[in-house]
């Protein structure tokens, strides 16, 4: 019994000690804080630096509250199974419980604002269990009851909220234990033994009865867990406070990172600046609704930097400008926006203010539109150095074709596929003769409408010419029906009458 023990423990302990060595040289998981330097004179150019780095922070900081939380755990698992019948119907006793002293730490997002702290948990249990005596037809005491060994691989999920609160940035909200294996490993006292251990042990420690129990037990006190973790997190929220001169604008968790990224307060523009020019369009073409009133331009700065660690972020940026306007001739108007950042980039918005008057609108297939375009500049960016003069604007139009069908274009295309032809130019036909193509006569193509085709068709002659088609159109006609006619007198004289 002892060799047989021993020899048990040896193979599952070995695998420990193998993997806590795989664990001490997997790297940590640390905390840092980044810090975004922006210039608002070059606002594209985002420089980050590290204000702080430590590499196992998180790890060693969460390692401390695991050490503590682990004997726990084996309590409340040996507990859980040492109640009577707990083992498919059999009792456990001498139950011993070990855990990972050491555990793999990985930290990735758990959704908006939440963060998961994943321990992949290695374990052992050994217990003796007590024995059916009706499955051996005798009394065999307590001296045969097996012992065997259960190695275990589970999960334990810390879940860490994101506060707004900069002086306790993470807070764990839930701690949830997940039995991932339970391998049962037996010594084979007798063959009648072996068949009730694997008929009956190993299904209940292998399946789902076994993960329910453990899982259960442990996840009932997952309160005090959570709160062991959350205050073993406070060297690691001291440092992700950040310089109080900065803002904090995202958290991560990844690379074996917990970072937090911090930019600039937003930055008030000087607004002594201004851009002055004149508005240009052609009179002919054009005429403002309300002359000089009928313009407008607004200028928008960049005032900090792109935030980090945010789902479609965008940089900070407040509108200026004051827009005055006044008529130089008729075919311009001279304008001066002040207001805005002096020395920064501005990008400007120039636009026509309700609606634009032209000679020419367009028509149902398309519509044109009036728009101020830069004259000589690209009509967005400036930078005054205070003033920015000669930022001329035209007015150009630009044509937007709608390609809305016509109300009768249907009727008139099934009217087209009845008889293609547009005039009376010559056409094949392929009635008479449909392995060759012929030219048909005039007079024949007359009555041959059913099987024609138009080739190459030509827009209607001129009025003159038109009279001379419908007169030789009129002679032709009059000349076919006297022949049809003919014909008809013909047939009634050859047919016999009653």
């Amino acid at each position: 019994m002892k060799t047989t023990t021993s020899r048990r423990w040896s193979t599952p302990v070995t695998g420990l000690a193998l993997l806590s060595c795989a664990m001490a040289a997997h790297a940590g998981t640390g905390a840092r804080v980044q810090l975004q330097v922006w210039d608002p004179t070059a606002p594209d150019q985002q420089q980050v630096v590290a204000a702080f780095d430590d590499p196992n922070l998180v790890s060693d900081s969460l390692q401390d509250a695991w050490d503590r939380a682990r004997p726990k755990i084996c309590e409340q698992l040996q507990a859980k199974m040492g109640v009577g019948g707990a083992a498919h119907g059999e009792t456990l006793r001498d139950i011993t419980c070990l855990l990972d002293d050491r555990v793999v730490l990985e930290v990735v997002s758990a959704g908006q604002n939440r963060l998961r702290a994943s321990f992949a948990v290695s374990g052992y249990v050994e217990a003796t269990s007590t024995t059916p005596d009706v499955a051996f037809g005798v009394g065999l005491g307590e001296y045969a009851d097996p012992r065997f060994s259960i190695a275990l691989t589970a999960k334990f999920d810390l879940i860490m909220a994101v506060q707004s609160s900069r002086a306790q940035t993470l807070r764990v909200t839930q701690a949830l234990f997940t039995l991932n294996d339970a391998t049962l490993d037996s010594h084979n006292f007798s063959g009648d033994m072996a068949k009730w251990v694997v008929g009956d042990l190993v299904p209940f420690f292998a399946g789902p009865d076994y993960k329910r129990m453990a899982e259960n037990a442990i996840n009932a006190v997952s309160v005090d867990f959570a709160n062991d973790f959350d205050a073993a997190l406070a060297p690691v929220n001291e440092r992700l406070a950040g310089p109080s001169e900065a803002v904090r604008v995202g958290v991560s968790g990844s690379g074996n990172y917990i970072s937090a990224a911090f930019a600039p307060r937003e930055l008030a523009p000087p607004t002594n600046g201004s851009v002055s020019g004149v508005l240009r369009w052609d009179p002919a073409q054009f005429t403002p609704r309300n002359g000089c009133q009928s313009f407008d331009i607004r200028a928008t700065v960049q005032t900090g930097p792109v935030p980090m660690y945010t789902a479609n972020a965008e940089a900070p940026v407040r509108q200026l400008g004051t827009f005055q306007a006044s008529q130089v001739d008729a075919g311009s108007c001279a304008f001066t926006l002040t207001g805005i950042a002096n020395g920064w980039p501005n990008v400007l918005t120039a636009r026509l203010l309700g609606g634009n008057n032209a000679q020419s609108a367009g028509s149902a297939l398309y519509r044109i539109h009036y728009d101020l375009f830069g004259d000589g500049w690209d009509g967005r960016n400036v930078v005054p150095s205070p003033v920015a003069s000669a930022r001329d604007y035209k007015v150009s139009s630009s044509i937007d074709a709608t390609a809305t069908e016509s109300a009768g274009h249907a009727a008139l295309s099934r009217s087209k596929r009845t008889d293609p032809r547009i005039n009376p130019a010559d056409s094949y036909s392929r009635q008479a003769n449909p392995g060759r193509i012929v030219v048909a006569p005039v007079s024949d193509r007359i009555t041959q409408t059913a099987d024609t085709v138009s080739l190459n068709p030509q827009p209607l002659p001129p009025t003159s010419a038109a009279q001379n088609v419908r007169k030789g159109s009129t002679a032709i006609r009059a000349k076919s029906t006297a022949n049809a006619a003919a014909a008809v007198g013909a047939s009634r004289v050859a047919t016999p009458q009653p």
